[in-house]
């Protein structure tokens, strides 16, 4: 992970403004590109925060070495 990466981003919540290093957030992949969001939890409020990842913010989070998670569907299917 790149030291020192912040990110600014508004909590849904309580509708304010934070600085977060990188390390606060984790972005999640689902199937497809458009079901890709990032998450971190809200300093001010305690919220945890979950919003779309389009492929601007992708970009600039996996850059900065943001932790990431590729989701696969319950009971996929195993290689026959």
């Amino acid at each position: 992970m790149e030291p020192g990466t912040r990110f600014k981003v508004y909590c849904s919540e309580c509708r304010e403004k934070v600085e977060l290093p990188a390390e606060e957030f984790r972005l999640t992949f689902g199937r497809t590109p458009a079901q890709a969001h990032y998450s971190f939890g809200c300093p001010l409020c305690g919220a945890s925060v979950r919003k779309p990842a389009g492929e601007k913010i992708v970009s600039a989070l996996t850059g900065a070495g943001v932790r990431t998670m590729r989701l696969v569907p319950a009971g996929g299917s195993t290689p026959g």
